[in-house]
């Protein structure tokens, strides 16, 4: 946790760019947060010509859709919005008029990660110690 889901028109974002933008993301998350990188993860999906769709007709936006631990101040998720938003834009020269980013609040004892509840917000480096011997 989190998760960051990014569903783009198929060939919108090359494979080679990817790896770029997660790590942007994971930047950017983690300095605004402070939660530990380790938890970020970002997953790429390819939507195929005429899978998306907005009022009724084809759409070609972009949905980045993100789901991290509750408990954060609200000043906190527009920084995440405006920074991602403009990364995103930056690396991938899709304008902001065809992005939309998205961000869920879930409690932390409603997520496992590697059979281990998710520790509430502040005490990611007791658990990484707690669960290293599984995570290696």
């Amino acid at each position: 946790m989190p998760i960051y889901q990014c569903v783009a028109p198929e060939g919108a974002i090359s494979h080679g760019l990817r790896g770029e933008l997660a790590r942007e993301l994971t930047r950017i998350h983690c300095e605004i947060t402070g939660a530990a990188p380790e938890f970020v993860q970002v997953v790429f999906l390819d939507l195929p010509a005429g899978a998306a769709f907005v009022n009724g007709g084809k759409s070609a936006m972009t949905n980045i859709v993100g789901y991290m631990r509750a408990g954060r101040p609200p000043e906190m998720r527009e920084q995440l919005l405006q920074r991602i938003n403009l990364a995103w834009s930056q690396l991938t020269s899709i304008p902001s008029a065809q992005l939309k980013i998205t961000l869920f609040d879930v409690p932390a004892n409603w997520i496992m990660q590697g059979g281990h509840m998710m520790p509430e917000i502040g005490h990611d480096e007791e658990w990484l110690d707690q669960t290293k011997a599984v995570r290696e």
